[in-house]
């Protein structure tokens, strides 16, 4: 690596710090480097001290220099643990500006995640943007996750099986659990999964051993599925998708749209915790669901390349102690199902 700073003025105010941390993920991922040298003269002791502070180590001194290297193991997340979400695509979703309305942003948007290392799509029937997705240039890349209510909306991701790559079923219905036997007669060979918003029908779900994969909602906000009789169900899963970590971006937006204004204390409450201990939220909530378990997944919803780039940049392994407290909010913010009441 090699470092020059062309203005002069921005020498010596933590500049280097700023840029190779904010850099650094991105290399990551799209090179794959194990190791990073860089060269500095034994007596530029403010040029040493700088990449000391960010985590560089002497590997070999010379006579009039040294050679510092940063080791990259175990610095960040595995990128293949995400699962690009696809509810914005194309459509009016969440409560924040979407920016993925065409054709191309969308292809953008999957070429930068193929760029990156991420391999897997959620989608659903309801989401009516499959026609659109399967047109990038990019899709044949991608394992797909496609979620149905009934047996007739499985009939249109057979129609369309040539388009993709691999696709596994999951059932985001729980009333449809009494009929989850006649979508595997049809399914045979894919993998079926079950999408639920609550714990109430955890425990039947968990009787169909033919269903090895579960998505739940996991974030600070909302631990329901944490709790001990819950977590020991989750586990005899053979894989864990966790959706909304950001709460549809109210944990990582200090916008709070009016909807939620009786909530105002809470959400305050939380990015004023934020910026007193100077983190990130998109980083805390990644850390709070990721370090979990090494085996779960998680589904991440954004709403341009831009905001991507910002979640992987965000990747960084931290071990972060949430309050107690945030686990004890009020459940008509905390769970998505019930702001339909608000």
């Amino acid at each position: 690596m090699g470092i020059l700073i062309g203005d002069e003025n921005w020498k010596y105010k933590g500049l280097f710090k700023e840029v190779f941390l904010t850099v650094l993920p991105h290399l990551n991922y799209m090179k794959k480097p194990s190791k990073i040298f860089l060269g500095v003269k034994k007596n530029n002791l403010k040029a040493k001290d700088s990449f000391k502070k960010v985590g560089f180590k002497i590997f070999k001194k010379r006579n009039n220099s040294i050679i510092m290297v940063y080791d990259l193991l175990n610095k960040f997340h595995d990128i293949k643990r995400l699962i690009l979400g696809t509810a914005q695509l194309n459509n009016k979703y969440g409560h924040f500006k979407n920016n993925l309305n065409s054709k191309k942003k969308i292809n953008e948007l999957l070429s930068l995640s193929k760029d990156y290392g991420i391999d897997t799509i959620d989608t659903a029937y309801a989401y009516k943007n499959l026609d659109l997705i399967k047109k990038s240039n990019f899709i044949s890349k991608f394992k797909i996750i496609y979620k149905i209510k009934n047996l007739s909306e499985f009939d249109y991701i057979r129609k369309n099986k040539n388009f993709f790559r691999k696709f596994e079923i999951m059932i985001h219905n729980e009333n449809f659990i009494k009929d989850i036997t006649e979508i595997k007669k049809v399914a045979k060979k894919t993998n079926i999964g079950f999408s639920i918003y609550s714990a109430n029908n955890l425990e039947k779900i968990s009787q169909y051993k033919f269903i090895n994969i579960l998505q739940v909602p996991i974030n600070i906000f909302n631990q329901e599925f944490l709790m001990k009789r819950n977590l020991k169900i989750l586990r005899k899963f053979s894989e864990l998708h966790i959706r909304s970590v950001f709460l549809q971006g109210l944990l990582i937006n200090q916008n709070l749209p009016k909807k939620f204004g009786k909530f105002k204390n809470i959400h305050s409450s939380w990015f004023d915790w934020i910026y007193k201990n100077k983190l990130n939220p998109i980083n805390v909530c990644l850390n709070y669901v990721l370090n979990k378990n090494k085996n779960d997944k998680i589904i991440i919803g954004v709403n341009s390349s831009e905001n991507l780039k910002e979640i992987i940049q965000n990747l960084w392994i931290k071990n972060i102690s949430i309050p107690k407290y945030f686990a004890r909010v009020d459940k008509n913010f905390s769970k998505i199902e019930n702001w339909k009441k608000l």
